[in-house]
């Protein structure tokens, strides 16, 4: 529940428009889990989860129009992910948002993280009481928030700060290799390398709040050069793990992802739009900075509408939404 698993500017519409329609497979999933005000906590999170399940699942991308969760009256286009993927992908977004809110209540965040998980508390147990039959540990999730508070009142060191989050993450995915039948190892070493660099980037995100507020923050253990060398190689084991993965035609999305978060952690700007991805930037943006503004090269943006009307990104959404 980090939320830095999200599309950035410069990935191609393509691969935007899958992600969105993976997004909204979770959002339903969330609501059929337990009603519409749940599918206000669909993440990208959570999503990209599910876009893994579905690969190892061998679920097809194909996707369908369906009434918005949120506005019925709209139809979006959403795919066709394993329903049982699609409903551990809930509940284990909810036990993940509880520990993130204990996880808050911890740091002294107060009042609204105490009353929010107050709140989600009957669906938390539904979540918790679901897994459970369903074989997860429950327990590598639902103990996070105490793990991460034990070890930072006794360890120093980035790597044993980075632990309990690799192990929860690394429980998330490997229960892959019982839901989609194999890869367990594989799904584990992705999800163990994506808890530990998202664990370290916001800890360098929150750096200067963490210090007003005169909160923990894992860089009080290191150097900045320490840090910077664990990202990086945080970065290279999460796209070796995920190499190592048969996501097919999914392999795309996920990749679009952690490179736009690479960039993002390296200081380099999104990559700048070409034309060659969907054939219509280039008719009225020949520089790119208003397509960049429209957050990919060519997601429906205001610009592309003016001048391309029947630009690939228009037909495809005509052709899923009728």
């Amino acid at each position: 529940m980090f939320g830095f698993l999200k599309p950035r500017a410069g990935l191609c519409c393509h691969v935007r428009s899958a992600l969105n329609e993976h997004l909204c497979a979770a959002c339903h999933g969330m609501a059929g889990f337990g009603g519409r005000p749940l599918a206000l906590l669909t993440n990208y999170d959570a999503t990209f989860w599910l876009v893994v399940a579905s690969a190892l699942c061998g679920a097809p991308s194909q996707a369908a129009p369906q009434a918005c969760t949120l506005l019925p009256f709209r139809k979006v286009a959403v795919t066709a992910a394993p329903p049982r993927a699609v409903a551990v992908m809930a509940a284990l977004n909810l036990l993940l948002l509880a520990a993130k809110l204990r996880d808050d209540v911890s740091d002294g965040e107060g009042f609204g993280r105490r009353a929010a998980g107050w709140a989600l508390g009957p669906w938390t147990r539904r979540a918790r009481r679901f897994l459970a039959r369903e074989g997860f540990p429950v327990q590598a999730v639902d103990g996070l928030a105490e793990a991460q508070a034990l070890v930072e009142r006794r360890d120093s060191t980035l790597e044993a700060l980075e632990a309990p989050t690799a192990g929860a993450l690394a429980a998330c995915f490997g229960y892959l290799g019982i839901l989609c039948g194999g890869w367990r190892a594989e799904a584990s070493r992705l999800g163990a390398a994506l808890g530990r660099l998202l664990y370290l980037w916001d800890a360098v995100s929150d750096q200067e709040e963490d210090a007003r507020r005169g909160r923990f923050n894992a860089l009080t253990a290191c150097a900045v050069e320490e840090a910077s060398e664990r990202l990086q190689a945080h970065l290279l084991a999460v796209k070796e793990a995920l190499a190592a993965l048969p996501l097919g035609e999914r392999q795309a999305l996920t990749d679009g992802v952690i490179g736009g978060l690479e960039r993002e952690i390296l200081g380099l700007p999104p990559i700048r739009a070409t034309s060659d991805c969907c054939d219509c930037c280039s008719c009225c943006c020949s520089d790119q900075d208003a397509c960049e503004a429209c957050g990919c090269c060519c997601d429906l943006g205001e610009c592309c509408q003016k001048c391309c009307p029947d630009n690939p990104c228009q037909r495809r959404r005509r052709s899923l939404l009728g």
